[in-house]
């Protein structure tokens, strides 16, 4: 990462380095702006943001961000040069409702005044990113800007691109090469994929995956299981079983996991939204649930699928490259909602519960997550196994 860095300072000393860095405080914050990584985009509270402000960072302020008090601390110091509001993973249920204008209203609604919120979703984005020719509307700058009815609702009234009037009755639907609608490539799971052998005797200790249900934050717990007949008797534990599958036909590789907090039905959920690696990732407490899923996912070639004593409760297509969907936005966001209500269903408790397991398997978030190589401690950077050794 080191030598990325350097490379990038000396052919691009004006390109902006972001980082991804929570609960990283103190010397090992200072190292990592010493690095060269200068802002964060991550979960704020209003310790991080005063910190992390006042040590040289620039912040973009997420949704899960928002609060009294993180608004509170932004305004009371005049942080106002030194963030910008952003959206991250918007989901077609949610973006129905709204994108960075819903942002600016709820921080608005919390205290922040109009123009300072108006000026850090515009002005501070756009010098961040050293984009000087937007980011305001005045003379000699690009004529991107919205036209909103009133400063209360902020809904959008008008979009106008490089001065033009944007109608969407005009718009073309995006046409893609043909092979990114055949990019989940792994093989179809048999029931003996979800077996967990071991060598050990009447039981053992397992590393264990806690999700955490107010953020995607995760941490490392042990558990005792029983082991019947050579095999680890997961299904009966109260825990889940996940698997990630490589997906890109590159190396075949599989891998596994147990997590703790997420369903207590009897069913399974399975996706290739998995950040960022995005391989084919399946969790469950029933083997024959995993295998529909797994199975079931492959020939949509790619979205979230959520099963249920062995039926397919909801599904959302992601045709292209197995993360976006080139269809209607209405259609989309119905499914999304029908995955919800269905993970919810199965027991999975979560503030974003979709957020909560795609990020499972996201290598730069704390502190235990899942690739297509193994379980990876995220803080020391090194995998390990499931038995506890």
């Amino acid at each position: 990462i080191k030598k990325i860095i350097k490379i990038c300072k000396e052919t691009k000393p004006h390109l902006p380095i972001e980082g991804h860095c929570p609960k990283i405080s103190g010397l090992d914050l200072a190292k990592f702006i010493y690095a060269g990584v200068d802002a964060d985009h991550t979960h704020q509270t209003p310790e991080s943001i005063y910190e992390k402000i006042t040590n040289g960072m620039f912040l973009e302020i997420q949704r899960k961000s928002i609060n009294k008090n993180t608004i509170k601390t932004l305004v009371d110091n005049n942080f106002y040069e030194y963030f910008a509001f952003v959206t991250d993973d918007v989901m077609a249920d949610h973006l129905k409702e709204g994108h960075l204008n819903k942002i600016v209203k709820l921080a608005v609604d919390l205290g922040m005044p109009i123009n300072k919120a108006i000026y850090c979703a515009t002005y501070t984005p756009a010098r961040r990113m050293n984009l000087f020719d937007r980011g305001a509307i005045s003379i000699g700058k690009i004529a991107d800007f919205i036209v909103i009815d009133n400063l209360e609702d902020f809904k959008i009234k008008d979009v106008y691109k490089n001065g033009k009037l944007y109608i969407r009755e005009n718009d073309k639907k995006e046409s893609f090469p043909d092979y990114v609608y055949n990019t989940v490539k792994c093989t179809k799971a048999t029931l003996d994929d979800f077996e967990l052998k071991t060598n050990k005797k009447d039981s053992v200790d397992c590393n264990v995956i806690q999700i955490s249900k107010d953020s995607t934050f995760t941490k490392r717990v042990v558990r005792n299981l029983p082991v019947v007949d050579g095999k680890i008797n997961w299904e009966d534990s109260g825990l889940s079983l996940l698997v990630v599958y490589e997906r890109y036909k590159k190396t075949g590789n599989k891998s596994y996991a147990l997590v703790e907090g997420t369903i207590n039905k009897k069913g399974a959920i399975a996706t290739t939204w998995a950040h960022d690696h995005h391989n084919l990732m399946v969790i469950g407490t029933s083997k024959n649930d995993m295998l529909l899923a797994q199975n079931s996912i492959i020939d949509m070639q790619g979205g979230y699928i959520v099963c249920e004593d062995k039926r397919i409760k909801a599904k959302a297509i992601l045709n292209v490259g197995g993360i976006i969907n080139d269809g209607d936005i209405n259609e989309l966001s119905k499914n999304i909602k029908d995955v919800r209500k269905a993970m919810k269903n199965l027991g999975y408790e979560h503030i974003n519960e979709i957020m909560s397991f795609s990020t499972l398997s996201l290598p730069v978030s704390p502190e235990i997550k899942i690739t297509d190589k193994g379980i990876l401690d995220t803080r020391a950077q090194k995998f390990i196994n499931i038995e506890v050794k």
